[in-house]
Parts: structure tokens; C-alpha cells; sequence
């Protein structure tokens, strides 16, 4: 039963990619502005990680379903690198912040002392 599950796994999983690229996310993805927006490097990540696994559990459960303990050992690695990833763009983009407000800073500063001398 090995041949069905890989063949439904790999076209579910590539009709997952397709459906996500040629979604127009802009029509109903908006930044707080209100602006149009497509997917976020994060969120493409979750998409494509989660079709991957969705397809993969599906046809584990219904071709191989005394094989499920191993989507256990799949889901919570894939669930931990995907806190990971979250949890360190977060420092990046906190980082990336302060190195910005840093620099107005010191810009203010060199205006500051060039206007008194």
C-alpha cells in the first residue's frame, strides 16, 4: 500500500503549492493600512509546510494507518521548527528595529551638534 499513499501525497501536496500560487491573496490579504497585500514570507512558509504535511498525514491515515505514531515524531518536529522560526524572525525583526531607532537617534544627535556649533 506504500505506491497509492506516495502517488495521493505528492499530488495533494502539489495541488496544495498550486492552489496557494495562484490565489490572488491580494484580494483579501491587507496590511493595517488597508493597502492589498500578498502573502508574508512567514505565512507562504505555513502554507507550504502545512499542504506538505496535510497531504502526507492524509494518505499515511488512509493507506497506512497503523503507521500514524510516525505523524506524531513529523507534526511535532515540523511544529517545533516552525516555533523556531517564528520565535527568531521575531528577535530579527525586533533587532532590526532597534538598530533603526538607534540610527534616528543618532542622526538627531549629529543635527543636534551641528546646529550649535
Amino acid at each position: 500500500m506504500i505506491a497509492p499513499a506516495v502517488l495521493i501525497s505528492a499530488l495533494l501536496a502539489g495541488a496544495a503549492m498550486s492552489v496557494g500560487h495562484l490565489i490572488r491573496w491580494k484580494s483579501f490579504l491587507h496590511d493595517e493600512d488597508g493597502h492589498p497585500r500578498g502573502l508574508s514570507r512567514l505565512e507562504a512558509y505555513v502554507w507550504g509546510t502545512g499542504g506538505i504535511l496535510l497531504s502526507a498525514s492524509i494518505a499515511v491515515l488512509i493507506f497506512l494507518p497503523e503507521m500514524w505514531p510516525a505523524l506524531l515524531i513529523v507534526w511535532s518536529a515540523a511544529a517545533s521548527a516552525g516555533l523556531t522560526t517564528i520565535a527568531l524572525w521575531k528577535v530579527d525583526t525586533s533587532n532590526e528595529r532597534i538598530r533603526r531607532l538607534q540610527n534616528t537617534i543618532a542622526i538627531a544627535k549629529a543635527d543636534a551638534d551641528i546646529r550649535q556649533d
